[in-house]
């Protein structure tokens, strides 16, 4: 079943990239709907994980294309060598940087748990227990341990 899907969505995708023009390829496509269908189910569907876990090792494979291309453009990559260098150190310090930014503005915006400990320490709750449905959990777990 995940085999079928798998398929079907990157032969749909590709297909649906190439008859719309799309300046990428379908498989890009069909990575970020696959990523939207984790993001709606709350993770993948079991037999996706079995999938992929069974298949992980293979991974690396993906690569052998783009290194046949680097040995077939030996010739380009000797005579631009240093655009190509200026271009990967540039591309590698612009993604740092906006990584970074990212990251900052991400945990900005995350409530911050020392304060949702206060929070649960005014409203009574056990100090372990920041959130209301843990209260009941924590509370036996305090009067075990006492």
């Amino acid at each position: 079943m995940a085999v079928a899907l798998l398929a079907a969505l990157a032969v749909g995708c590709d297909a649906l990239a190439g008859g719309l023009g799309l300046p990428f390829p379908g498989a890009l496509l069909a990575i970020f709907l696959l990523g939207l269908r984790f993001r709606w189910r709350g993770g993948p569907d079991p037999q996706l994980a079995d999938l992929f876990d069974a298949t992980i090792r293979f991974w690396p494979l993906v690569f052998v294309p783009a290194g046949v291309g680097v040995i077939d453009l030996g010739g380009t990559l000797r005579e631009s060598w240093l655009p190509i260098l200026i271009s990967v150190i540039g591309g590698t310090l612009l993604t740092i940087l906006l990584t970074g930014l990212l990251a900052q503005h991400l945990l900005a915006r995350r409530p911050r748990r020392p304060a949702a400990r206060a929070d649960a320490l005014r409203a009574g709750r056990p100090a372990g227990c920041p959130l209301a449905a843990d209260n009941e959990v924590c509370a036996a777990r305090e009067r075990q341990e006492a």
